[in-house]
């Protein structure tokens, strides 16, 4: 088995010492379930983006049959203890939005409200800045 560092050391030529000195991070969600934030930092991550929300104001969305009405709403039922868990792990947080741009019935500016309404908390000094994720509706017109 290969591992990342021994990869990009081989491949790309970069020294072990750059690649030490780089932050790591990772991206969760309600899909990991409970985090162990401490067993997180021990592995040598420094930062972390946290899904807050998904989809826009209306409707509901259900993860587990990933079913939904109007606008896929989703809270992510995570959000805060992963925040709270990252930062008393010395662990910077960072939340994130994923749009639903591959439903029609979706405008960004309802995907916004949605995400400001449940993440604004997080979008202050001691947190990474809010990220947009668009992977779903990667296939709509840049006007839509």
């Amino acid at each position: 088995v290969i591992t990342g560092a021994v990869l990009s050391t081989a491949l790309l030529g970069v020294s072990s010492e750059a690649h030490a000195q780089r932050s790591r991070g990772i991206d969760v969600s309600a899909w990991q379930g409970n985090v162990n934030w401490s067993q997180v930092r021990g592995s040598g991550i420094d930062f972390a983006f946290i899904r807050a929300t998904r989809g826009g104001t209306t409707g509901t969305y259900n993860q587990s049959t990933q079913q939904g009405t109007l606008s896929h709403r989703y809270d992510d039922p995570f959000t805060a203890q992963n925040v709270a868990g990252a930062r008393a792990n010395n662990i910077l947080p960072g939340v994130y939005h994923f749009a639903r741009a591959d439903l029609a019935t979706n405008t960004g500016l309802d995907e916004a409200n949605h995400f400001l309404e449940m993440a604004q908390q997080y979008m202050r000094p001691g947190h990474l800045r809010p990220v947009l994720d668009i992977e779903a509706g990667s296939q709509r017109t840049r006007a839509a």
